[in-house]
């Protein structure tokens, strides 16, 4: 076990260094025809989440990721069919008289609730209406109470002002 341990480290070890070495040289890899090909060819923008889905490595994944280049060799996949599926439904059944009866009389209610609460409404409105005109009938009664039916209003005002004057000299 210890020996395994000492192998892996002394090859970790010794790529470290013919890395460094390499990078001390300044020697650059040799590229192939098909790299410089690729590299002289203008490639084209891809957006934000297309480099990223690609950036991650899932290229051994079965998850499909949606480029320009996947959609321009893609073959759409149309599929119909001749045949119209429909689905059985029951026939429809009818209620029974009870079922009926039962309804038509909740109908009915219902119907003598909405006429009683209308009628209720008409009467309390009805009673507003004279409660109303009961309070003006009054109002301008006592609105009249002071005026003499036997004397001229113009003749009542002289007097009344000739009491103003009369209460302001003492």
């Amino acid at each position: 076990m210890k020996r395994l341990l000492a192998l892996g480290t002394m090859l970790l070890v010794a790529s470290a260094l013919a890395a460094a070495e390499s990078e001390k040289s300044g020697k650059a890899p040799q590229k192939t025809e098909t790299e410089i090909a690729a590299a002289a060819e203008p490639q084209p923008v891809e957006s934000p989440l297309v480099a990223a889905a690609k950036r991650t490595n899932r290229g051994a994944s079965k998850t499909v990721v949606i480029t320009d280049e996947t959609v321009k060799k893609s073959t759409g996949r149309l599929t119909t069919t001749d045949s119209i599926y429909n689905p059985y439904l029951p026939p429809k059944v009818e209620p029974s008289a009870e079922v009926v009866a039962n309804e038509q009389a909740a109908k009915a209610r219902t119907e003598e609730e909405k006429k009683a609460a209308a009628a209720k409404a008409a009467e309390t409105k009805r009673q507003q209406e004279l409660a109303r005109k009961a309070r003006l009938a009054q109002q301008a009664e006592e609105y009249e109470e002071g005026y003499d039916d036997d004397m001229d209003p113009a003749q009542l005002e002289r007097e009344l002002a000739a009491a103003a004057a009369a209460k302001k000299k003492p």
